[in-house]
């Protein structure tokens, strides 16, 4: 009877483990350094608004979106998760302007 508990527990340890090493690697960007990706005005139902641009990110925050014209935009907040509507994951990020955009894995 020992073993069996002793078995059940250590499998629920493993599987609690292994849900928060899943669960965090959710909770942030899942490129390091400069990489293009797929950057969409938040809040855009159709993704009409989409375009490829370098994006900066370095541990659990993004830093800096570039656009075409030799603008960019210095990110203040992050916010990863995994992805419901399509595979994968995405970020929410924010500016000191005030903007908000979303960063789809692909």
């Amino acid at each position: 009877m020992k073993a069996i508990v002793a078995t059940i527990l250590f499998l629920g340890a493993i599987v609690f483990v292994f849900v928060k090493v899943i669960e965090n690697s959710n909770k942030k960007p899942w490129w390091s350094g400069t990489s293009n990706q797929e950057v969409c005005v938040k809040y855009n139902p159709n993704n009409t608004n989409c375009y490829n641009l370098p994006v900066t990110a370095e541990g659990s925050n993004v830093l800096q979106i570039t656009f075409p014209n030799d603008g960019y935009s210095i990110i203040e907040s992050t916010s990863c998760d995994k992805a419901v509507t399509f595979k994968g994951t995405y970020c929410v990020v924010s500016d000191a302007n005030g903007n908000t955009w979303q960063i789809n894995s692909r």
